[in-house]
């Protein structure tokens, strides 16, 4: 224990150690009783002595969870409560027992899902694995008092690897923010303290201290005074309930810059190891990747190993001058429109422009100051990827269109092979897509499309290869990854795309997809790898669609025999 540490302090964890035990303990039990009460409401009827029980149940379940900080127990479970409270008479006559269902199905699914996180809880957990965790998911934290919106908008806005935290207090903002800084802060408009109380709350916050969080407005209304109220609070969105999460998810990703770029990646073809180890310093310093060359011999499969962004190139080298290598690289056709860039003493005018029309791009001449060699190498780059991303990826999704993907697999394949490691290849493939846009149009059949590009993204890895093969069809590359676990990380994006809840006018509806894998060395070359993937999506869709199959390449007929 720390020395210094508040024994008020230490008896705080100690009790809320011994609170999280005896939740734990105690949710087995809860989960039995909840389904007793289902199955008894439901041969009953609302009459049955089991609605008060289960609402009595549910209202210590949304106190004593809330308080341990389960919010998605803790939301469902106030759901619940509402939708069956004994002032409410009407309930028996406007909930449905399909929807009462529902309602019990997502609270036993949160409880599931917390017990898992009960057992880690109690569990020690290191500096090093708290701080991955932290990184893992940004904290957002929702202040709305409407429940049921507030369950709807957690379940949602979490698919997206956000973790979300409720409030319905808005007396609460200042503390809980100075306990634990958020990401992001989603805020309701109305509230019982009057119809713009949210905007008051965080212009009031803003205008007494350092308060720059980020902050969107919920709101019901599209009223101008209302819009108005945000802007002054310093919001920086404004969104219509029902939210459309797609939006409000691209609104947060770059307001909490979760989508990090790729470090620059330069390759130095130097002779002198000393000058290229002091320009790679430069560079590293910078945050940028750097891989040195000194046999020009190598330089292609280096090229192929590294994917660099720009190549510095020296004038003049033992065995190869700086002009031949540059023709050579341009012909290979895969690296023609890698920017390179000489880095040389030469200060003679017609020399530098005579080895630009040998492939070069541009000449920097030594010595150069290191941050003129950091502002022309960024430039060059930033330049390069804009104009690759539109020659490589798809326009409505971002993702490697159906060529870049084919080569990414040769190559890919072509590592693990020499590495020894295993690799998946997935082929996905909406379920029933032409429905969704002769039903809801195609602006909706896009913004489908872009959802599910948005999770793949967010839930596999940087290493992984993500791309749209056509139409409604996707294609995954998973490096250093065995079928059985590409299997599981599907099956795990598989449930969350079906949560997902998408908009079209007033309209809700979910879409499922359907998975094939094959994997690498089972499968020897790409031609096999993306047969045998498409054959395991076939056997998804004909064996009833919303799953994935993995596929095994068959036994021989006299092994079989002999098994």
């Amino acid at each position: 224990m720390n020395k210094n540490q508040n024994p008020m302090q230490k008896d705080r964890m100690s009790t809320d150690q011994t609170l999280n035990s005896l939740f734990a303990e105690h949710l087995p039990d809860i989960i039995k009783n909840i389904q007793f009460y289902k199955e008894t409401i439901f041969s009953q009827g609302w009459d049955s002595p089991a609605v008060a029980d289960l609402y009595h149940l549910t209202h210590k379940l949304v106190g004593s969870s809330g308080v341990l900080g389960y919010q998605q127990i803790s939301l469902a479970a106030k759901v619940i409560e509402e939708k069956i409270d004994p002032e409410n008479g009407q309930f028996s006559e406007t909930l449905t027992k399909e929807a009462f269902e529902g309602y019990i199905n997502a609270l036993l699914e949160a409880i599931q899902t917390d017990q898992s996180v009960l057992r880690e809880l109690n569990k020690p957990v290191s500096k090093s694995q708290m701080g991955n965790v932290e990184r893992a998911s940004k904290l957002i934290y929702l202040f709305e008092d409407d429940a049921i919106q507030a369950f709807d908008l957690v379940g949602q806005i979490e698919n997206y690897g956000y973790r979300v935290k409720v409030f319905d207090n808005l007396d609460l903002v200042e503390e809980v923010v100075r306990q634990r800084k958020p990401a992001a802060i989603l805020m309701g408009i109305d509230f019982p303290e009057g119809r713009m109380a949210g905007p008051n709350k965080v212009a009031d916050l803003r205008a007494r201290g350092d308060f720059r969080i980020p902050v969107i407005f919920l709101s019901t209304s599209d009223h101008f005074s209302l819009r108005l109220s945000a802007v002054r609070a310093g919001g920086q969105a404004y969104f219509i309930k029902p939210v459309d999460i797609i939006s409000l998810i691209d609104v947060l990703d770059r307001l909490t810059h979760s989508d990090q770029e790729e470090p620059y990646r330069i390759l130095l073809i130097e002779d002198s190891k000393f000058q290229a180890v002091y320009y790679a310093q430069i560079l590293e310093n910078e945050g940028m990747k750097t891989m040195i060359c000194t046999q020009p011999a190598k330089v292609l499969d280096i090229m192929s190993e590294f994917n660099p962004d720009l190549i510095l190139l020296d004038m003049y080298m033992p065995d190869c001058s700086g002009m031949e290598l540059a023709n050579l690289v341009r012909q290979v056709e895969r690296f023609v429109s890698i920017p390179i860039v000489y880095l040389s003493a030469e200060q003679d005018i017609d020399i530098q422009l005579r080895a630009m029309s040998h492939g070069g791009d541009d000449f920097l001449s030594k010595p150069i100051k290191p941050d003129h060699l950091f502002a022309a190498v960024k430039t060059r780059i930033i330049r390069y990827r804009k104009l690759r991303s539109f020659m490589l990826r798809d326009g409505l999704t971002g993702l490697l269109n159906h060529t870049t993907i084919n080569e990414y697999l040769e190559q890919e394949l072509a590592r693990a092979q020499r590495q020894k490691t295993p690799l998946s290849f997935v082929m996905i493939d909406l379920d029933l897509f032409k429905q969704v846009n002769d039903t809801y149009g195609h602006p909706a059949g896009d913004r489908v499309l872009k959802s599910l590009s948005r999770l793949l993204k967010q839930r596999l890895r940087r290493a992984d290869v993500v791309g749209r093969y056509g139409g409604e069809e996707f294609a995954l590359i998973l490096p250093d990854t065995p079928g059985d676990n590409a299997r599981y990380v599907l099956e795990d994006i598989r449930r969350r795309f079906n949560k997902i809840t998408h908009l079209a006018g007033d309209q809700f509806f979910s879409v499922s997809f359907s998975a094939g894998i094959a994997s690498y060395p089972e499968y020897a070359t790409a031609n096999d790898l993306k047969e045998a993937a498409d054959q395991a999506l076939y056997q998804s869709k004909h064996a009833g669609r919303d799953r994935v199959t993995l596929i095994k390449p068959a036994l021989p007929e006299i092994y079989k025999a002999e098994k």
